[in-house]
């Protein structure tokens, strides 16, 4: 499901360019789940957005799928993000004014499904997430993990092959973190590949196997 291959990422830095990823090479298969774990300023945030496809890296290339991604244009890596990743953030990104459904429906719609597609759709998600019954309410009106329960439905509505959750229970308690986990590892029953970036181990502990990134540099765990 994703190969890369020496990726390198460099920003400028003064008279120096700072490098955020040096050689990066690893590969996860299909249907696997893998955690990513890395401090903060690790690479880790930087590796996430290249494996995202919402940034390009520097040098090396990335196959997701078996296509390589790395030097697609901006409107082609939109169009991939949109087919083969569900993202899952920390911050829920979800739409303020938006009720749970119609958050859910947003990808189908830029997706250009039928209006009564979506609804059926996003009504199916919903209920795969446990929540039914706030189809209707908007997220100033659900509990933070209520939101990150929307966040799953609207990741998995278009049955991406790729569930990328980055730091997916950063903002829950921990009996709202452990639902997140049993769905996210629910995707993965279901053949889904699931890939978790995340600093806390514990959170790591429940996927098949754990990359470690340090100063740019990746190395497996186990």
């Amino acid at each position: 499901m994703i190969k890369v291959e020496n990726l390198c990422k460099h920003y400028p830095g003064g008279d120096r360019a700072v490098c955020a990823l040096d050689h990066v090479s690893f590969h996860i298969s299909k249907g696997e789940f893998v955690a990513i774990v890395g401090k903060s300023g690790s690479g880790k945030s930087t590796l996430m957005n290249i494996l995202g496809c919402l940034d390009a890296p520097s040098a090396g290339s990335y196959y997701l799928d078996g296509a390589c991604v790395s030097d697609l244009c901006v409107s082609k890596l939109c169009s991939v993000r949109s087919r083969k990743i569900g993202f899952v953030f920390q911050g829920f990104h979800l739409v303020p004014r938006l009720t749970a459904l119609e958050n859910v429906m947003l990808p189908l719609r830029f997706a250009g499904v039928s209006r009564e597609e979506q609804v059926r759709r996003a009504n199916e998600a919903l209920f795969a997430v446990g929540l039914s019954h706030r189809l209707r309410h908007r997220p100033a009106q659900m509990s933070g993990g209520q939101q990150q329960r929307v966040a799953i439905a609207r990741a998995i509505v278009m049955n991406p092959p790729l569930i990328l959750a980055d730091e997916p229970t950063g903002n829950l308690d921990p009996t709202s973190g452990r639902e997140i986990l049993r769905l996210l590892k629910e995707q993965h029953s279901r053949g889904a590949t699931v890939l978790v970036i995340t600093h806390d181990m514990e959170i790591a502990a429940h996927a098949e196997r754990v990359l470690e990134i340090e100063n740019g540099t990746i190395h497996q765990m186990g």
